[in-house]
């Protein structure tokens, strides 16, 4: 999951963006649009994280007891992303793709932490 939305932020960075715009104008008529990136600097920033969430789900998946760090890693890192797009959303032009961020980013640390729990509890 992780490599393939690194490889979409990186290939398909305009589509992408596009992409959230348009769905921002039909789900939230008035929302604006974010501008398309015109310089490359925050996507290395963008890659790195993705690659390093790429290895902590497969360090997590290999023994997730042993590699529990590795979840709660994860959880931090999805947990960080979504009240920081909230935050974004709520303190700027309320832009639908920092709402869509922080639901697609509190999903996936919703899913992680049923998985955490699960596993704690056992």
């Amino acid at each position: 999951m992780y490599a393939l939305a690194g490889a979409a932020f990186v290939f398909a960075t305009e589509p992408l963006f596009r992409l959230l715009n348009t769905l921002g104008h039909l789900l939230l008529p008035g929302s604006p649009a974010l501008a398309l990136p015109s310089e490359r600097f925050w996507l290395v920033l963008t890659t790195s994280l993705m690659v390093t969430l790429v290895y902590l789900s497969w360090k997590a998946g290999s023994d997730i007891r042993r590699n529990q760090s590795a979840l709660f890693a994860i959880l931090l890192s999805k947990a960080t992303s979504t009240v920081v797009f909230l935050l974004v959303y709520l303190s700027s032009d309320h832009a639908f793709a920092y709402l869509a961020g922080a639901g697609i980013d509190g999903a996936i640390f919703l899913i992680h932490m049923v998985l955490y729990r699960r596993l704690v509890t056992f």
